[in-house]
């Protein structure tokens, strides 16, 4: 199993104070973080280069509150796929609903697959 760590700002850090985000992924994950303006958004950006899907722990650590819920945008294929006039959607990005009881949770990335997974953090 893969492990992926993305630490965030403390809740209540002031809106002037400089923010660090940190993403660390065992494995073969290639994973960014971000955090929006108004820091009521985390943004996991993860790649799987691999032709097989790869089981993930996912850790949220540094925000003490959050929805409970992310939203999923992902774009999977074959390495070589591509979109054609005959097969216009072959290849499209889906958008699903991920739900998780902690900051610590298991995902299963999907094969040859760019996922963005957007957090709303509460105060």
């Amino acid at each position: 199993m893969g492990h992926a760590t993305f630490l965030c700002p403390a809740d209540g850090v002031s809106q002037s104070s400089t923010v660090k985000l940190q993403a660390i992924a065992d494995g073969d994950l290639d994973v960014t973080a971000t955090l929006s303006d108004d820091r009521k958004q985390l943004v996991l950006h993860v790649v799987n280069p691999l032709t097989k899907a790869i089981n993930t722990k996912v850790e949220l650590n540094g925000t003490k509150s959050h929805s409970g819920s992310a939203t999923l945008t992902q774009l999977a294929g074959e390495p070589d796929g591509t979109n054609s006039l005959t097969q216009p959607k072959r290849i499209i990005p889906a958008n699903l609903k991920v739900n998780f009881n902690s900051h610590n949770f298991d995902y299963t990335f999907l094969a040859s697959s760019y996922s963005i997974l957007l957090f709303n953090l509460l105060n």
